[in-house]
Formats: C-alpha cells, sequence, structure tokens
C-alpha cells in the first residue's frame, strides 16, 4: 500500500494546519481511525527499553528498601543489633538493586521479545488502533 502525505493548500490553512494521510485504498481524515498489525518487535530494542525501566524500578526498590531499615532502626532500638548485621548489605542495596533489575530486565525483555516475535508469526500479531 503506497501512503502519500500531502500537506494543506492555501484554502486549507486557512480552516486548520493539519495533515491529511492518503492512499489509494483510504482517506483518513480526522477523527477516524486506523488499524494496524504489530507482526514483529525489535528485540533489542525492547530489551533496552525494559533494561532502563527495571533500573528506575530497581532503584526505587533500593532507596525503599534503605528508608525502611532506617525508619526500623531509628523507631525501634531494641532491633538495632539485628539490623547492624544487615547494614553493609543494606547500604549496598543502593547498587544491588538498580544493577540486578537492568540485567534481568534486558534479559527478560529479550527473551518476551523473541517469544512475541514467534508467536506474531502463527497468531499474526497485535492490533494497533489509531
Amino acid at each position: 500500500m503506497k501512503l502519500v502525505l500531502s500537506t494543506p493548500t492555501s484554502r486549507e490553512e486557512g480552516e486548520r494546519n493539519s495533515f491529511k494521510l492518503y492512499s489509494p485504498n483510504l482517506l483518513m481524515e480526522e477523527g477516524e481511525s486506523q488499524e494496524v498489525v504489530v507482526k514483529k518487535v525489535g528485540v533489542l530494542s525492547v530489551a533496552i527499553f525494559s533494561a532502563i525501566v527495571g533500573f528506575f524500578i530497581g532503584l526505587v526498590s533500593g532507596i525503599f528498601l534503605v528508608a525502611i531499615f532506617s525508619f526500623a532502626n531509628s523507631a525501634f532500638p531494641i532491633i538495632t543489633p539485628y539490623v547492624d548485621d544487615y547494614s553493609s548489605l543494606i547500604n549496598y542495596s543502593l547498587i544491588i538493586f538498580p544493577l540486578s533489575y537492568l540485567i534481568l530486565g534486558f534479559a527478560f525483555g529479550a527473551i518476551l521479545a523473541f517469544a512475541y516475535n514467534l508467536l506474531a508469526r502463527i497468531f499474526g500479531g497485535i492490533k494497533l488502533y489509531s
């Protein structure tokens, strides 16, 4: 299907400044929707996106863990000897959590994108409407 993007003429510019999508089989006006089927996704791009999202989730999780243990240590002094045993691990959670979530996000993003590409061949992909 050949798509042609036309710019508004001088008559149309006064009414509204927009673009219309023309093709031999389709004339898409404002307010109408177009159906697109996603049959394949980029494995590396999905993996990188998942890694970035995983990094930020790990960062938030690490900050939350440090905040909870700091609060528990100051609010309940009786548990201080038990919390002190894990204090070095808790402090490193700001490094360990984001890195582990980044690595796991990349790996699972790549696996899921690869699985989607295989299943989309069989079932036809996901329909998106614009």
